[in-house]
């Protein structure tokens, strides 16, 4: 069996913290929209977290390695 490259490693790894960091957010995101009908203050204190997880992960996105 031939060793993984650093590089695909790294970009997997990314790539697995992307989908948690979405997932997490999406999670947020059905609390906050349920949370919503009791106030709006309560959907604005949801909204900020859900809206930095999901930017977190454009962020690792824009981390991947160039594959040749």
């Amino acid at each position: 069996m031939k060793p993984a490259d650093p590089a695909t490693i790294y970009n997997e790894r990314i790539k697995s913290s992307v989908i948690l960091c979405n997932a997490v957010a999406v999670g947020v995101s059905l609390v906050a929209f349920r949370e919503a009908l009791q106030g709006l203050y309560v959907f604005l204190v949801f909204v900020p977290p859900m809206l930095a997880l999901h930017g977190l992960g454009h962020y690792l996105l824009g981390r991947l390695r160039k594959e040749p």
